[in-house]
């Protein structure tokens, strides 16, 4: 049986989390799970018993910080254990993620295409001034910030890090001045040659990008544009539904439930209880009813 690898980053959204592993609750899946450290709670161990149909193993926990290394570090740190047992493809995924097609549509899909990578390459992101002040400066408090933190330290930390920018900006620190630019989403379906190849370049990679800002949108890009793996992207992408023009993300609505279901993808991100759990639950009831 071709088994598939979810893996899945969890935090603080445990109403959709719940829904998304009933989801994927399938004798051909491995489901890995990840709770941030900072959400860890007795809560999160309850939900092994959504599980009946396959295995959910709960990956010793990390503390992950928005644009830094660790979130990269966390998706090695999946990979890791997925890979311990070879799958077809390793999904991941978030815990504001849901499947969009019932497992056999999404099984079906890969086993038409097989051996293709699944990523979404940002086109022309190239030498703009963004992209190079996240990749060329070193960002080392970027690893320590926690997004939405307005305690004392976390401003004094952030202050630090736009002043070292600022300096660094100044006397023309660049660290890889030599190497093209390209970047991906870091949400992927990968195959389990990648997979194994991602995780033996664990210590290539921590050179290149641990003091990059958002370094999971620019490691795996660059592993994979600079290897044989380049020549089987899939140019569609990564098959999930993601709008970024009207957020970042934007967060799906009861209204948005038509366009979501006829986009053609397998999944979409990203979903919200304390939004609108009503779109929530509109695609949990489809997809268990595909499902059947």
């Amino acid at each position: 049986m071709d088994r598939h690898a979810y893996l899945i980053m969890g935090h603080n959204n445990l109403l959709v989390l719940k829904k998304l592993l009933t989801l994927i609750d399938d004798e051909r899946n491995d489901i890995y799970l990840h709770i941030d450290k900072r959400y860890l709670n007795q809560d999160f161990f309850q939900l092994k018993d959504l599980v009946k149909k396959t295995t959910i193993t709960f990956v010793p926990s990390l503390k992950v910080n928005w644009g830094g290394y660790s979130l990269f570090n966390c998706e090695l740190h999946l990979l890791k254990y997925a890979i311990q047992t070879r799958h077809i493809y390793y999904h991941l995924l978030s815990g504001s993620d849901l499947p969009i097609r019932s497992q056999k549509t999404i099984h079906r899909f890969f086993r038409i295409n097989s051996g293709k990578e699944f990523l979404s390459l940002y086109e022309d992101v190239g030498d703009t001034a963004q992209n190079l002040e996240r990749w060329q400066l070193y960002h080392f408090f970027q690893n320590f910030i926690h997004k939405g933190n307005n305690t004392f330290w976390n401003k004094l930390l952030i202050n630090m890090e736009k002043y070292s920018l600022s300096i660094q900006k100044k006397i023309g620190v660049k660290r890889h001045p030599l190497l093209k630019i390209t970047k991906c989403a870091n949400w992927f379906s990968i195959t389990d040659d990648f997979a194994r190849y991602i995780v033996n370049e664990e210590k290539r990679l921590k050179k290149l990008f641990r003091f990059t800002l958002h370094a999971d949108e620019f490691a795996l890009s660059y592993l994979l544009m600079n290897s044989d793996f380049k020549d089987k992207l899939y140019k569609p992408g990564y098959m999930r539904y993601i709008d970024w023009k009207r957020g970042e993300p934007y967060t799906w609505h009861k209204e948005d439930f038509d366009e979501i279901m006829s986009s053609g993808k397998l999944f979409a991100r990203k979903f919200e209880a304390e939004v609108d759990m009503g779109i929530v639950n509109m695609i949990y009831d489809n997809i268990v009813e595909r499902n059947k």
